[in-house]
């Protein structure tokens, strides 16, 4: 082996599957992204070398999924916290928050109680008006 090839430690905790992607991805730096030197370096075929490649790239693809769906959550959290909507009230989604909450490019205005509060009274004595 080379000297310049980093090296692979182990550290209690780690995983085998976890030491395997370290060993294989240091391999494949060293070797210039070859995975053909990959495999005959560790011994492996190349096809799981393609097959460990490919899992890694789902695994990314799921946990961004899941990153995405995190934050989408918290949204909604940060909304309900902020007009004061608790977990118990679960058919209140982002959908029946405010408009300015739910439009692009307005999450930073912050509702205006007041003119919520006239805008209500106002529809109210309209229907008064329309009996």
């Amino acid at each position: 082996m080379n000297s310049n090839y980093g090296q692979v430690a182990w550290v209690p905790g780690m995983t085998l599957k976890e030491l395997e992607k370290r060993v294989i991805l240091q391999s494949y730096s060293n070797n210039n992204k070859s995975k053909d030197a990959v495999a005959r370096e560790l011994g492996i075929s190349l096809r799981t070398v393609h097959d460990r490649f490919q899992d890694w790239r789902e695994e990314d693809k799921r946990n961004e999924s899941a990153t995405v769906d995190q934050a989408a959550k918290d949204q909604i959290e940060l909304q309900r916290h902020r007009f004061g909507i608790g977990k118990s009230q679960p058919g209140v989604l982002a959908r029946e928050l405010p408009a300015e909450l739910t439009t692009p490019g307005k999450q930073d205005a912050k509702p205006d109680a007041a003119a919520a509060m006239k805008e209500a009274e106002h529809k109210a004595k309209a229907k008064v008006e329309k009996k």
